[in-house]
């Protein structure tokens, strides 16, 4: 028996026979439904000897089949059924906080709102937590974090590292990391930086991270960095978008190759693309109005594909993908899928194959949007996290713990909640 880990795929499950009807033109079969619902006999007889199953029946089956494997999918994303209680320092102001984690190491990793300077580490799936880093000054925040655990092109476990995010209250911006041995937080300022807003893993680099947030000058810039895996920097370089003045990007997503970043100045939405082999930060047109506010921007590895998720103040919000994510390249997938009021900025939702989940509000009551087809269709699920007492609000969604989904949150009163999702089948 191979050693090999098959598990299960992340892909959508295929929908077979999906056609209303055949298209073969000439067959006495044109017109007719592609399945039929074998009779009870059939069933129970099951395939005979040099018999073909009627392609109706096998049709049925098949999407019988994987509507069922979808099934399965929609409950690793709709289900949190672990749950712990984080307690930071008491501030009450919480609503920028980040999740990460190591998969090797079997870690989860959250700060910043009203832990200001504190990160907090789990070593036991989110059920206890312990203070693990400061910087040294309470008005420092941690505003993101990512750990860069996984490369996509050789499907291996690679240089593991963790990056904090960290706006300084001297008026600039940092980095911390730290590698899977431990050891000390190593602290680099970021260039010509005034915040932090994002912080990601780049999959397709044997190590490296990029960073978004706001410049000198007011200026949107993305940084990239590059560590040695064991925490101290490498090096790092600095872009700025000079069409977005007096403000910095607030979500990022990075893809081989390319990085997308967009900010919102209050009436409009700015989308700036970094392409590895061009130094400048290009316009991207959005492929909606303007007046849409990117919410998100995710990647998605195994089709190559970015989605991006828009929102027009009160109007519901649009889901659109794209293979390169230039101008022109943006197809629609869902108009108005929810027609929730508020989806929470800064790229906390999170796509794990064909499963999406963001943050989502009604203006009363917080959920989870999850979708099961990379956002084609969309269902509402109530916040896990009210278990843990009113008040909570979603924040951050991170996928790769076992492939589970986990959902990091603020309850009020200086704590912090979080839920880990179920596993239906190892992949």
């Amino acid at each position: 028996m191979s050693s090999k880990d098959v598990g299960r795929p992340l892909g959508d499950a295929p929908r077979w026979a999906s056609d209303d009807e055949w298209a073969d033109p000439g067959e006495a079969w044109d017109g007719e439904p592609p399945q039929a619902e074998p009779a009870g006999g059939y069933i129970s007889q099951g395939f005979l000897p040099e018999k073909p199953m009627p392609a109706d029946y096998a049709n049925f089956l098949f999407a019988d089949h994987g509507a069922r494997l979808r099934a399965l999918d929609g409950l690793d994303v709709q289900n949190y059924p672990i749950g712990g209680v984080v307690t930071a320092n008491g501030n009450a102001a919480g609503d920028a906080c980040c999740l990460t984690w190591h998969l090797t190491r079997r870690i989860l990793y959250v700060g910043g709102g009203s832990f200001d300077d504190e990160g907090f580490v789990s070593y036991d799936d989110g059920v206890h937590w312990a203070a693990d880093y400061t910087s040294g000054n309470a008005s420092d925040d941690i505003t993101c974090c990512a750990t860069r655990e996984w490369n996509e092109v050789s499907g291996q476990s690679t240089n593991l590292a963790t990056a904090l995010g960290v706006s300084l209250n001297a008026g600039t911006a940092a980095v911390v990391t730290r590698g899977t041995s431990g050891g000390a937080w190593v602290q680099t300022a970021l260039t010509s930086s005034l915040t932090v807003a994002r912080v990601k893993a780049d999959g397709f680099q044997t190590s490296g991270f990029w960073i978004a947030g706001r410049g000198t000058g007011n200026l949107p810039a993305i940084w990239s960095f590059t560590d040695n895996g064991g925490g101290a920097a490498f090096a790092q370089a600095r872009y700025t978008d000079p069409g977005g003045a007096n403000n910095g990007y607030d979500t990022i997503a990075v893809g081989r190759g390319v990085v997308l970043a967009a900010l919102w100045t209050g009436t409009n939405a700015i989308i700036g693309r970094k392409d590895a082999a061009v130094c400048a930060i290009a316009a991207v047109t959005h492929p909606g109005a303007s007046t849409q506010r990117v919410m998100y921007l995710l990647f998605e590895p195994l089709s190559n594909t970015f989605i991006m998720l828009t929102q027009a103040p009160g109007t519901g919000t649009n889901v659109f993908t794209s293979t390169i994510g230039s101008s022109g390249t943006w197809a629609s997938v869902a108009s108005t899928w929810m027609g929730f009021v508020n989806v929470a900025a800064g790229g906390a939702g999170c796509v794990r194959g064909s499963s999406i989940v963001v943050p989502v509000s009604d203006g009363t009551r917080n959920y989870l949007a999850v979708s099961t087809d990379r956002g084609q269709t969309w269902e509402a699920i109530p916040d896990p996290l009210k278990r843990h007492g009113a008040g909570t609000a979603v924040a951050t969604i991170a996928r790769r713990l076992d492939r589970r989904f986990g959902v990091f949150g603020y309850q009020g009163t200086g704590t912090h909640t979080f839920a880990l999702g179920t596993r239906t089948g190892r992949a």
